[in-house]
Order: structure tokens, then C-alpha cells, then sequence
């Protein structure tokens, strides 16, 4: 089992359908749809293991479509030995735009 550590670079396509809505002549990347994308790539680098909480997020600064984030995973000092926490912090340009802290458990083998 491995769990995402370091940097990864995240990007969302400029022309998502959620910018029609959020919002109109001014879009900015809605909360939910980074969460979620966020996920996607945790998930996605961590063989074995599944995002289970949100324990905390702050959203800093607005991110506009298309934008390059880069996503920084370390493990956090809260970690127990079924749960790991990892302290997220995306940035742009070196700009802190989001931070949170989430936990992750080992995906279950049972009735498989």
C-alpha cells in the first residue's frame, strides 16, 4: 500500500459546466469541484488507501478556470496507526490558495 506524498500538479479545464452558473461573465472555480478533484488525485496516487474526512479546508483566494495548481501532500503529526492525515496545500505561482487537512484509512478487503 502507498499514499500520495509530495508535489503533484492539478488543473482544471477551462471549460467545466460549472462556470456557466459560478459565475456568469466571472467564473471561479467552485469549492466542491476542487474537493473533488482533489480526491480524484489522492485517491488515484494512493494504492490501498481511500480519503475517508475533510477534517478541515480553507479556501484563500479564488482560483479562475485553467489555472495550474500544484498540490503539496505531507503526513500531518495527527496520524494514528488506522488512520493517516495529510495536510494539503495547494498553491499557484507559489501562492497559497487552499490548505486542508484530510484522513485516509486502508481500503477494506472484507468480503471480497
Amino acid at each position: 500500500m502507498t499514499i500520495i506524498r509530495g508535489s503533484h500538479t492539478l488543473q482544471i479545464e477551462s471549460d467545466h459546466p460549472s462556470f456557466t452558473g459560478h459565475f456568469p461573465g466571472n467564473p471561479i472555480i467552485p469549492g466542491a469541484l476542487l474537493l473533488l478533484r482533489l480526491q480524484n488525485l489522492i485517491e488515484e496516487q494512493s494504492s490501498g488507501w481511500q480519503l475517508t474526512t475533510i477534517n478541515s479546508v480553507k479556501f484563500l483566494t479564488p482560483i479562475l478556470p485553467g489555472e495550474t495548481l500544484e498540490v503539496n501532500c505531507q503526513p500531518s503529526n495527527k496520524s494514528r496507526p488506522e488512520v493517516t492525515r495529510l495536510l494539503l496545500i495547494v498553491t499557484r505561482k507559489q501562492q497559497i490558495v487552499c490548505e486542508a487537512t484530510i484522513s485516509m484509512r486502508p481500503v477494506s478487503t472484507e468480503g471480497s
